[in-house]
C-alpha cells in the first residue's frame, strides 16, 4: 500500500500546531518530504519520485517505509529552524535509526544466492 501525502501533511500540521492549507507550511512539508524519499532511495538504491503537490501518493509499502518518511520530514523540518516540536539532535538519531532499520528491511528483501549457470550446456 503506497503513502498518502496528503494524510501525512494532516498528521504534520496537526502535530505542530500549522495551518495544512498554508502554502508556506507546504513548501516546508514537501521540502521535507522529498529529503526524505531521497535519502530512502540512497539506501535502498531506488529511484522513488519526488513528490510536487501535496495529493499525491509516495510509490514505497507504508508498512516498510512510512515511519522513517515521518521521521524524515520531523526531523528536516526541524533541521531547516521551522516548526521544531523535539531537540534536532535526538531527532536525527532517531531518523538515522529508522533509515538503518530501512536499509536492513531492503537488504533482507534481496536474493543475493549466487547462481552459477547451467554448466551443461
Amino acid at each position: 500500500m503506497s503513502i498518502e501525502v496528503q494524510t501525512l501533511l494532516s498528521s504534520k500540521a496537526r502535530k505542530v500546531g500549522a495551518s495544512e492549507s498554508s502554502s508556506d507550511f507546504q513548501a516546508i512539508f514537501l521540502d521535507a518530504l522529498n529529503y526524505s524519499i531521497g535519502d530512502i532511495n540512497q539506501r535502498t538504491d531506488q529511484t522513488t519520485a519526488a513528490v510536487a503537490t501535496i495529493d499525491a501518493t509516495i510509490d514505497l509499502d507504508a508498512q516498510t517505509y512510512q515511519n522513517a518518511i515521518s521521521m524524515g520530514v520531523d526531523f528536516y523540518m526541524a533541521e531547516n529552524g521551522t516548526w521544531n516540536t523535539q531537540n534536532v539532535d535526538s531527532l536525527r538519531a532517531k531518523y538515522f535509526d529508522q533509515l538503518k532499520w530501512v536499509h536492513t528491511k531492503y537488504l533482507q528483501g534481496i536474493d543475493a544466492s549466487v547462481r552459477f549457470g547451467d554448466l551443461d550446456a
